[in-house]
Order: C-alpha cells, then sequence, then structure tokens
C-alpha cells in the first residue's frame, strides 16, 4: 500500500489498523514513522501509548516501558500508569509499579484490577498486610469476578496473575 511519505496521520491510523489486526510489528512501524513526521500533540500520547501495549503484547515490556512513560508525560492519564505498572510487575520492579498503582487508584479509586496488581506489588515486597488489604479490597469493589479470587494456599507461589491483555484495561 502507497503512503503519503509525509502524512502522520495516515501512518498513525494504519498504525491502528495493524494494531487491532494484532498485527503489532507493523503497527510499531507505522506508529514510529507517524512520530517522524511531527503529528499533532493532540494524538502523540496515543501513538506512544498504542506503541508500548503493541511492544507489551509481544512480551517485550522493556520496550515498552520507554513509549509508554512519554505517553504519560504527554497525558498523565490512569490507563497509561496501569500499562507501564503491569510491565514494572513483569519486570520485577515492583516499586515502580506500587508508584504507577497509586496514581491509578488516586484517579480511579474504584479500580478493582488496579488494587489487585497493586496487592501482588506488595506482596513482592513482602508486604503482606497491605498485600492483603488490596487483594480484598479488590474483591469487595468486583465481587463477582472470578479472576479477582484468590487461593490462599497458592498465593506464595504466585508472582503475578494477567487479568486482561494489554490495551484492554477500563
Amino acid at each position: 500500500m502507497a503512503t503519503n511519505n509525509n502524512n502522520p496521520l495516515v501512518y498513525y491510523r494504519r498504525g491502528l489498523a495493524y494494531y487491532k489486526n494484532k498485527d503489532y510489528v507493523a503497527a510499531i512501524k507505522d506508529l514510529e514513522k507517524s512520530l517522524l513526521n511531527r503529528p499533532n500533540r493532540n494524538i502523540q500520547s496515543d501513538i506512544y501509548y498504542h506503541i508500548g501495549i503493541a511492544y507489551s503484547n509481544l512480551e517485550k515490556h522493556e520496550e515498552a516501558i520507554e513509549p509508554l512513560s512519554k505517553a504519560i508525560e504527554l497525558e498523565p492519564i490512569p490507563r497509561y500508569f496501569h500499562e507501564r505498572a503491569k510491565c514494572h510487575i513483569l519486570l520485577e520492579r515492583n516499586g515502580s509499579a506500587l508508584k504507577d498503582l497509586n496514581a491509578v487508584i488516586d484517579k480511579q479509586p474504584e479500580n478493582a484490577f488496579a488494587f489487585f496488581r497493586r496487592g501482588f506489588a506488595h506482596k513482592a515486597l513482602k508486604k503482606y498486610d497491605e498485600a492483603a488489604e488490596d487483594f480484598m479490597k479488590a474483591r469487595e469493589l468486583s465481587p463477582t469476578d472470578p479472576r479477582l479470587i484468590i487461593n490462599k494456599k497458592q498465593i506464595y507461589q504466585t508472582k503475578y496473575r494477567k487479568l486482561c491483555e494489554a490495551g484492554e484495561e477500563e
């Protein structure tokens, strides 16, 4: 498909189409081309966000951190912090995950997934009372969600539980 070599909006839209079709490598390529062609500031955070979650979906969590951080710098919305927190947890950077999840909870105090994930970050840092409180709060906020049920006998071996794909946070 021929494209206008200097229209960032063309690359942005095609990158999003690739992303929706789960062609994350092509999505990253086009989204990065969009950035090289200086897109309007109002879409830059979304471009960085989609690059980050495309890397996450490729299980390249280290590569996802920088674009997600740039998205947060441009527009500090909870979803961006939440996606970066998931990367930090998977990279066992639990202190950084706690900071990001605290930012999510400050803006979305009813976000059960944020409390649940923060529970795992607390557990990894051996803050067991805080972890237990967060796990209970997650269940309180979403009592019918089976993904938030913790098997107390297996919790010590569990480092993380995937609740949704990258890019599917509310």
